[in-house]
């Protein structure tokens, strides 16, 4: 049962429940340009997160 459909930041993917509230808690981030390129076949870093952008969002009634 979906009870609430929120729009987050792009990449929130960390998340907590408070069950006493039924709060759910997000973390986000912005990031920058992406480094280096990937070695072939390889997967890339995550950019690095921008100064002063963590964020953390609340959800619930």
């Amino acid at each position: 049962m979906v009870e609430q459909t929120v729009t987050t930041m792009p990449g929130v993917k960390t998340l907590t429940l408070d069950s006493k509230t039924g709060k759910v808690f997000l973390i986000a981030a912005e990031y920058g340009a992406t480094g280096t390129p990937p070695p072939a076949g390889g997967r890339g870093g995550r950019p690095p997160m921008l100064p002063g952008s963590f964020s953390i969002l609340v959800v619930g009634k």
